[in-house]
C-alpha cells in the first residue's frame, strides 16, 4: 500500500508538470509564425491538459458529504473545490463536512444515483473536459469552474465608455484624473518585486481570504511577467496598484493585479476601473483590438464576473482550465431552487455558454422574472438563459 501512495503521489506530481507545460503551450502558441501551426499546437495542448487531468484523477477521488440546517450536498473531486462548493451553499451557516467514501470513475453515475436515492438534495463532480461516461440525473448542468471575459476595443477608445450605462465609470475616471492618477508600463524587476509583495499578495488574501489561490514569486516572474510587463497605476508619480500585461496578436491580456497594501481608500477612488480603462488604452496604442480581462468563476454572482459584465464583455471559454463541474440533482425545494438561481450558475451546453435558472416541478417560471433574467443574461455577455427542471431543458436566446 505504501508503494502504491508513493508511486501515486510521483506520478501525480509528473501529471502536474505536464499540466504547467500545457499552460506555457497554451500562453505562448501567439509566437509561432503560421495560423495553421498555431491552431494544432493550441488543440493538442489543450487535449493533452484534459488528459492529464484525467489521469491524475485515476483511479479513484473522494467524495465529501457536506450537511447544513437546510440541505446536504455530496462533492466529488479536489480539496480547493470542496472549499468553493462550501462557501456556495453554506455561506453563513456551520457545516458539517465528511469524507464518506471514495469511487472509482467508472462507478460514478452508479453512486450518483445512489446518493440522490439517500436523500441528497444535489451532488456536484469536478471532472476533466474529456471524462468519457456521461453523467445522468433529472437535473443535470455542465459548469465551467471558469470562463474568460473579452472586450472588444473600438476605434477611438473612448467609445467603449460612452452610452448611458456607462455614465458611473466616465465619472470615475474624470475624477481619478482631477485627483492625479496616471499609468505607465515597467518591465523592471525592482517595480515586480514591490508589486508582488505590496501589491498582489495584500490585495488577493483581503479579496480571497482561504479561497485565494497565491501564484508563488517565481512562477508569476517567469511564466507572466516575462512575457509583458507591469501596468503601473500611479498617483502623483507614486505606484498605487499594477497588473502584470502582455500582448498577443491582436490581444491584450491582463493576468495578476494588486493594490497598495490593499488599501480600502484606493478602491474608493475606483482603481479598479483605472486599471481597465489604462489596460484598454495601452493595449490600444500598441494595436490591440480585442482586451482579454482574464478568468473569472463560472457564476454571475462572483463578484468579478459581475464587474466585468459591466464593461460589455463576451464570455467565451477559457482554454487553460481541464475541468468542469457536474451539477446533479432529481428535485428541488423551494429554498434550494431559489438559492441555485442567486448562485447564477453558467451552463456550457453545445460549446456555447449560458446563464441556468431553475424552474419548480412542473418547469414554470413567471414571464416577469424570465424576462428580466434573459435580459441581465445578455447584458453580461452570454449566448441567453439555459431553463431547467427535471427532465426539462429549454434555452431562451
Amino acid at each position: 500500500m505504501k508503494f502504491y501512495q508513493r508511486g501515486k503521489v510521483f506520478l501525480n506530481y509528473l501529471l502536474d508538470r505536464a499540466i504547467d507545460l500545457s499552460d506555457a503551450f497554451l500562453a505562448d502558441v501567439y509566437r509561432l509564425p503560421w495560423p495553421a501551426l498555431q491552431s494544432l499546437i493550441h488543440k493538442t495542448a489543450r487535449l493533452a491538459g484534459d488528459v492529464c487531468w484525467f489521469l491524475r484523477d485515476l483511479p479513484r477521488l473522494p467524495v465529501y458529504k457536506l450537511s447544513g440546517q437546510r440541505w446536504a450536498v455530496i462533492f466529488v473531486g479536489n480539496e480547493h473545490g470542496l472549499l468553493e462548493v462550501t462557501h456556495l451553499f453554506f455561506p453563513d451557516e456551520e457545516v458539517e463536512r465528511q469524507e464518506i467514501c471514495r469511487v472509482a470513475l467508472w462507478k460514478l453515475q452508479a453512486g450518483v444515483r445512489q446518493w440522490l436515492a439517500d436523500g441528497a438534495d444535489l451532488v456536484i463532480c469536478e471532472l476533466s473536459n474529456v471524462y468519457p461516461w456521461r453523467l445522468k440525473a433529472p437535473l443535470a448542468l455542465a459548469v465551467p469552474t471558469w470562463v474568460r471575459q473579452i472586450v472588444a476595443i473600438p476605434e477611438p477608445v473612448e467609445a467603449l465608455i460612452a452610452g448611458r450605462k456607462m455614465h458611473g465609470t466616465r465619472h470615475r475616471i474624470a475624477r481619478a484624473t482631477r485627483d492625479g492618477f496616471h499609468y505607465r508600463f515597467s518591465q523592471s524587476l525592482e517595480d515586480f518585486d514591490h508589486f508582488y509583495h505590496r501589491m498582489y499578495l495584500p490585495f488577493i488574501k483581503s479579496r480571497h481570504n482561504h479561497l485565494a489561490l497565491v501564484t508563488p514569486y517565481e512562477r508569476l516572474r517567469q511564466k507572466w511577467f516575462a512575457r509583458g510587463g507591469l501596468l503601473l497605476v500611479t498617483r502623483h508619480d507614486v505606484p498605487v496598484a499594477a497588473s502584470i500585461c502582455y500582448l498577443s496578436d491582436n490581444t491584450c491580456y491582463s493576468i495578476e493585479g494588486g493594490v497598495l497594501d490593499a488599501d480600502e481608500q484606493l478602491f474608493q477612488q475606483g482603481v479598479n476601473v483605472l486599471f481597465d480603462w489604462y489596460t484598454v488604452k495601452w493595449g490600444r496604442e500598441r494595436g490591440a483590438t480585442v482586451y482579454d480581462m482574464g478568468g473569472s468563476r463560472g457564476w454571475r454572482s462572483s463578484g468579478p464576473f459581475a464587474y466585468k459584465s459591466t464593461w460589455r464583455t463576451t464570455v467565451v471559454r477559457l482554454s487553460s482550465v481541464y475541468s468542469n463541474w457536474h451539477v446533479l440533482g432529481q428535485s428541488l425545494s423551494p429554498a434550494l431552487r431559489e438559492h441555485l438561481n442567486r448562485i447564477g450558475f453558467v451552463g456550457e451546453i453545445g460549446g456555447k455558454f449560458y446563464g441556468a435558472l431553475f424552474g419548480d416541478e412542473a418547469g414554470q417560471i413567471g414571464e416577469q422574472e424570465l424576462q428580466r433574467e434573459l435580459a441581465e443574461t445578455q447584458r453580461q455577455g452570454l449566448a441567453g438563459l439555459a431553463v431547467l427542471s427535471p427532465d426539462r431543458l429549454t434555452i431562451q436566446v
